[in-house]
């Protein structure tokens, strides 16, 4: 194949020391939105490339094999889900070659700074910023990325993550109840809520008092609760668009308008599912393309209005006024008044009290001849 003629073409005119592989190719979008022609375009990129260059330079004598993998296939990346598995090819393949005694060594890339950098970061937009900020990823500058290029070469793992954290970030992902920092769980101390259980102990186990969001959501009156899925929605609307606050977001302007995409709108919806204890469907803003929209149906399910029951004294006054305005040109007198005499029998023999008689307690109390016949009807009737 060609990268065979390549190396080939390469040690017969000087000797090769290492090879550094750094190609990749983006197509982000939502797990469902994946297609095999789609998936195969990013995983060749980064699959069958490496494999080519670990086949045509297994018999050399390399002093190193450098893979440019991502953090997307360490932690995960919103719409990257191809990416992250190619990525994550890369980095079983380093352990493989280093099993095999063969020189490996992946790099998980973070997140580079598009200004100094450009390549793969200079199409990130605003928004694509702000969620990687929010996942505790800073830009990293050359220099710095430079100095962990080196790192890593020495590093006896063969597949590393080579980052610039920001631990504030980090941090407020701990505490947020969200997702799992995974991985980096090292770096930051978990809220004690979060941290993992000892082993099980003879001893009884703790519960908490805390009803869960939809439970406190639920209990409060019509018009709060409204209020508040409304405050909701967009907060983290504002959060996930990487605006300051809640402020920005009006609540009858579409997220299509807002600027919302596929990837954004998988990113709210998770937000609002772990904030609402609910299992929302991907296609939330599409359903309900306001906040105001998606607020309200967040209430529905939460909490289902009730219909007001329909109150037969209101019936009554309403046929009354009819009856008063007069039939109308269509409509037979005979075959209303039959109606209504229809209607007033059947209440009559639905709600009529019956008539006492000799089987019944009240017919036997009157056919009760003296006190003492009384007496005992009562004792044996009412256990008195």
């Amino acid at each position: 194949g060609q990268v065979d003629r390549l190396v080939a073409q390469v040690t017969a005119e000087r000797r090769l020391s290492g090879v550094v592989y750094a190609g990749g190719v983006l197509d982000d979008a939502p797990v469902g939105s994946l297609t095999d022609d789609r998936l195969a375009v990013v995983l060749r990129a980064k699959v069958d490339a490496a494999l080519n260059l670990h086949e045509a330079t297994r018999g050399l004598d390399l002093a190193w094999f450098v893979l440019y993998s991502s953090v997307a296939g360490v932690l995960g990346s919103a719409g990257q889900a191809a990416y992250a598995a190619g990525n994550a090819f890369l980095d079983a393949l380093a352990r493989q070659r280093r099993h095999a005694g063969l020189p490996a060594t992946s790099i998980a890339w973070g997140h580079w700074d598009a200004a100094e950098a450009g390549g793969m970061t200079a199409a990130l937009t605003a928004v694509d910023m702000a969620r990687l900020a929010r996942t505790g990823l800073a830009p990293m500058s050359v220099s710095q990325g430079l100095n962990l290029f080196d790192t890593a070469l020495n590093h006896p793992h063969p597949a590393v993550i080579a980052a610039h954290f920001d631990y504030q970030a980090l941090r407020a992902k701990a505490h947020s109840g969200g997702e799992d920092l995974g991985v980096l769980e090292g770096l930051v101390r978990a809220p004690l809520s979060r941290r993992k259980p000892p082993a099980p102990a003879a001893t009884a186990a703790t519960t908490t008092n805390t009803p869960p969001p939809t439970t406190r959501l639920a209990n409060l009156p019509a018009p709060q609760r409204r209020a508040a899925l409304l405050d909701l929605v967009r907060d983290h609307t504002a959060t996930v668009l990487g605006h300051t606050g809640p402020g920005s977001i009006p609540g009858d302007t579409t997220f299509k308008d807002l600027g919302f995409d596929s990837l954004t709108a998988v990113e709210l919806r998770n937000r609002l599912q772990h904030a609402t204890g609910l299992h929302l469907p991907s296609t939330l803003i599409y359903d309900h393309p306001s906040p105001t929209d998606l607020a309200a149906h967040i209430g529905e399910e939460i909490a289902p209005e009730q219909p007001e029951p329909l109150s037969l004294r209101a019936e009554l006054d309403r046929l009354d006024e009819a009856l008063a305005a007069g039939p109308a040109e269509d409509l037979d007198p005979d075959s209303v008044t039959a109606r209504l005499e229809r209607l007033l029998a059947r209440w009559k023999e639905q709600h009529a009290t019956p008539a006492a008689t000799p089987e019944s307690v009240s017919g036997r109390l009157e056919a009760a001849a003296t006190a003492d016949e009384v007496l005992d009807l009562i004792a044996n009737e009412l256990g008195i």
